[in-house]
């Protein structure tokens, strides 16, 4: 096995081939998981697939996270590359981390808030249904089903004081900082919500994490059953989706507010 701290200089000592490859993409290790995705949106979607943490783990460095596993440092890489190719061809596009912190703001109810609260209710009939039919069989259906219960209270709760007490607060930030005006809203305001929000984010990327488990990474059992598959693809998606949209706000939302406050205080 390759010792992984020589993996990177191995790989540009080998040929050129491989040198002209990955030498550049092998920059992107040194970069935190959320700076990667800054750069590079949809890295998610290479992150997700190794179950790489990028949504509340994401001041970690590639090589951080990968220090125990070469083997799949070395695939991220080689699958960063292809990205990074892919984005090249297809040119520059909509980036959310380039969005005022207000336009942010809209772009995370209207997409991530807006997918919460189309599935999840479907999401949470259906776990019901499943567990009733298939628990004797597979009892942790039953722990899964009570996980989405509680996620289903929270998300209540965390998406009403986003969009009615914190993002307009954001909002008025930003709209100030832009007109140069002196924005009417006590700083306190936003940065002790947003703490409790961090936590709330962590805890359900927790929970999440503790679903992924119970359902061995989403693999369906062996039995040939439609609602069971729909269901699976179902919970995978959400939570796929649930870690792009933690990220937008752990990751890139909540650094410019901090930034936008530092401004308009001095």
């Amino acid at each position: 096995i390759i010792p992984f701290l020589n993996l990177n200089s191995l790989i540009c000592r080998t040929n050129i081939s491989l040198r002209n490859r990955y030498c550049n993409v092998g920059m992107l290790s040194k970069l935190t998981i959320s700076g990667i995705l800054m750069q590079y949106p949809d890295a998610a979607k290479v992150l997700e697939r190794y179950h790489v943490d990028f949504c509340c783990n994401g001041q970690s460095t590639l090589e951080e996270v990968c220090e125990v596993n070469s083997d799949t440092y070395f695939r991220i890489l080689r699958d960063l590359h292809r990205l990074q190719v892919l984005s090249f061809r297809k040119g520059v596009a909509d980036n959310p981390a380039d969005y005022s912190p207000g336009e942010l703001c809209d772009f995370i109810v209207e997409k991530h808030h807006g997918y919460i609260k189309s599935t999840l209710p479907a999401l949470l009939v259906h776990a019901f249904q499943v567990s009733a039919r298939f628990k004797s069989r597979f009892p942790e259906l039953d722990e899964i089903k009570n996980c989405l219960t509680g996620i289903n209270a929270e998300f209540d709760h965390h998406l009403m004081k986003e969009e009615e007490i914190i993002f307009p607060r954001i909002k008025q930030l930003d709209q100030a900082l832009q007109e140069g005006a002196d924005p009417e809203v006590n700083y306190k305001m936003i940065v002790d919500p947003l703490k409790v929000i961090l936590k709330e984010h962590d805890h359900a990327d927790e929970t999440f994490l503790k679903i992924r488990k119970l359902s061995n990474n989403y693999t369906l059992p062996l039995i040939n059953d439609k609602l069971f598959e729909l269901y699976f693809k179902q919970l995978k998606s959400f939570e796929e989706d649930l870690h792009v949209h933690v990220h937008l706000e752990n990751n890139i939302l909540f650094p410019k507010v901090r930034q936008m406050i530092a401004q308009l205080k001095f």
